[in-house]
């Protein structure tokens, strides 16, 4: 067996050189502590620092750059001129141990401050895999030291560089994701409250002398009404994961007025539905009070209506993008509107 280090001829039944006395196979895991400690350390650091660059809610893909650069670091602290670099895998061994580690405490320390993300401890064994991938990136980087040692420094820092890079694009991409999915799931349950609005307002203007009839067609609006608030309802619980999840200041300035805007629609069904269902119980006097109260709010919501066309218009790559949305969302929600009449024609349900 020829060694690659001195190049001296040695018996295939030795492991060490007789010359240079380096190993010819090294496969088993030893640990270096301090280099495994230094790669924590400088993860944590990193997916802190990518952390908060990057925004909320990406700590999977910042724990990822921390546990692959923390892996490479940890190779390379783990270097050992006295073991064959070409056949040495502890350096790759003990960064995935590092990047193990990294993932574990950084995920713990996400999860004891967001209790409803636990399920992102399932990726844990998968940054001891990143963590391998940069220990094997920090092995090249000691073949490289043991050839030529300038070229290690500027090789290191391309791909640390690079896997930061990937890091930010992935994760910018699951923001806008995010935002867009938070975005659309405000969208749809307004348009849908409109088709339904359309439906039960006629209702309620249809003049009549004859008590009964009234007080079906307030039956018939009510039922509307009620799944016009609980849908704007469920369009509300989005709204802090669409301010979240915006990337720009005029995507976070947008989620902050639809979210208000949204507020104002869900008032004003709420304030239509208790009218509605005072005037069934023959409260007639008290029935106008909410009637008065939601008038009241339509002049708020066109002008929060407005805010969002202003908003929108600062920028007009964000107007392009809003403008293609609502078009989806209006799609989406009569989409829906004929599967639930669908539904309701074949099986009976709230508007039957």
């Amino acid at each position: 067996m020829k060694c690659k280090n001195c190049g001296m001829e040695n018996p295939d039944d030795v492991k060490f050189c007789r010359k240079c006395g380096k190993s010819f196979y090294l496969v088993t895991f030893k640990p270096y502590w301090l280099s495994i400690g230094l790669g924590i350390v400088l993860g944590l650091l990193i997916t802190s620092i990518s952390y908060k660059l990057l925004g909320n809610d990406v700590i999977l893909f910042a724990t990822f750059v921390g546990a692959v650069a923390g892996g490479g670091i940890t190779a390379v602290m783990a270097y050992n001129k006295n073991v064959m670099a070409d056949y040495d895998c502890n350096p790759s061994l003990n960064g995935a141990f590092s990047g193990f580690i990294t993932g574990i405490i950084a995920l713990t320390s996400f999860v004891s401050t967001n209790p409803d993300a636990y399920i992102a401890l399932a990726n844990v064994i998968s940054y001891a895999i990143w963590g391998f991938v940069g220990g094997t990136v920090g092995t090249v980087a000691n073949l490289i030291r043991a050839k030529n040692i300038k070229w290690m420094i500027p090789f290191t820092a391309v791909i640390l560089l690079t896997v930061v890079g990937i890091g930010c694009v992935i994760a910018q991409n699951n923001t806008n994701g995010a935002y867009e999915t938070a975005y659309d799931n405000h969208l749809v349950p307004l348009y849908f409250d409109d088709l339904i609005q359309a439906e039960a307002d006629p209702l309620l203007n249809t003049s009549t002398s004859d008590h009964a009839v009234r007080i079906s067609n307030l039956k018939k609006a009510d039922t509307k009404y009620q799944r016009m608030v609980n849908i704007t309802q469920t369009a509300q619980l989005w709204n802090k994961e669409m301010i979240e999840s915006g990337s720009s200041s005029i995507e976070k300035e947008y989620a902050q007025a639809l979210g208000k805007y949204v507020d104002l629609r869900y008032n004003y069904y709420n304030e239509m539905e208790l009218g509605i269902e005072l005037e069934i119980n023959g409260n007639r006097v008290e029935a106008e009070k909410h009637y008065k109260n939601a008038e009241n709010l339509k002049p708020e919501i066109q002008n929060q209506e407005t805010v969002l066309i202003e908003i929108a218009n600062k920028n007009p790559k964000f107007k392009q993008y809003t403008d293609k949305r609502t078009s989806i969302s209006k799609k989406s929600a009569e989409n829906a509107k004929q599967k639930s009449e669908l539904m309701t024609s074949t099986f009976g349900g709230p508007d039957s």
